[in-house]
């Protein structure tokens, strides 16, 4: 596309990728509908992320501030913050805030765990300890996660895990289970459960912000991952019982 209504300064807008409505409103605190472009930086000829909400969204300076503390940090492993800019309003066209991330091609984990594939246990535990390792890099820079999920995760076409939305997601969207009492360490126990099982260990939520099926629940708690699946080992139950606030923990 090259039509100049498009385009965001250096920033080609290619494809829209999603667009979130707030689910609730309250009055005096607007939020508005929030869209996510696959764009082109044609400076870098580089592919780009590009999230655009209005500068009236109650949301914005938070998201702001998340989107500056996120930026700070260097990690590899991390789909990194390139840039924030003003959109200014126009007819019909109100102005707009623009977060422009890097963008990578590859599977999430809601997309690897499509028709009941599931991680081998070990490989499973390898790959969460990969990403806490990402996370506890942030955490020395004072910048959390807060929003973990299967579509956070996510594997490039050459092996690499990469991890998007930090901080900026959680601004935005709010933590999956408001209760956990760490976000991020409930998020990482959450990512092995449903590596393993396929599902996701948490009550009374919308599946659809998880992008994969719910674990069954067993009264106010889900059962151990080797409940839901045969030969998963004790030490796994051991990892997601002692980080996922809604799992029921072993008895004795």
């Amino acid at each position: 596309m090259t039509d100049t209504s498009m385009r965001i300064d250096r920033y080609v807008l290619q494809e829209l990728i999603s667009v979130h409505s707030p689910v609730e409103q309250f009055e005096g605190y607007r939020q508005f509908p929030t869209e996510l472009w696959r764009g082109h930086d044609d400076v870098l000829d580089r592919p780009v992320s590009i999230r655009l909400m209005r500068k009236d969204d109650s949301r914005v300076n938070r998201v702001l501030g998340a989107a500056r503390a996120a930026a700070l940090v260097d990690d590899r492993r991390l789909l990194r913050i390139l840039d924030v800019m003003d959109i200014p309003g126009s007819e019909g066209q109100p102005a707009r805030t623009a977060i422009i991330s890097e963008w990578a091609d590859g599977e999430h984990l809601a997309e690897r765990l499509t028709d009941g594939k599931l991680f081998d246990p070990t490989v499973a535990v390898q790959t969460i300890a990969e990403v806490a390792r990402a996370l506890a890099n942030c955490h020395r820079h004072d910048v959390g996660h807060g929003r973990l999920r299967p579509t956070a995760v996510l594997w490039t076409e050459a092996g690499e895990i990469r991890i998007r939305g930090l901080a900026v997601d959680a601004a935005l969207f709010g933590p999956i289970d408001p209760a956990a009492p760490d976000a991020d360490v409930d998020g990482l126990g959450s990512l092995l459960y449903a590596m393993v099982t396929g599902r996701w260990p948490a009550l009374a939520i919308d599946a659809s912000s998880v992008h994969i099926p719910l674990a069954p629940a067993t009264g106010r708690t889900v059962p151990m991952p080797s409940r839901v699946r045969a030969g998963v080992p004790s030490d796994v139950d051991d990892l997601v019982t002692r980080s996922v606030r809604q799992v029921a923990r072993p008895r004795g």
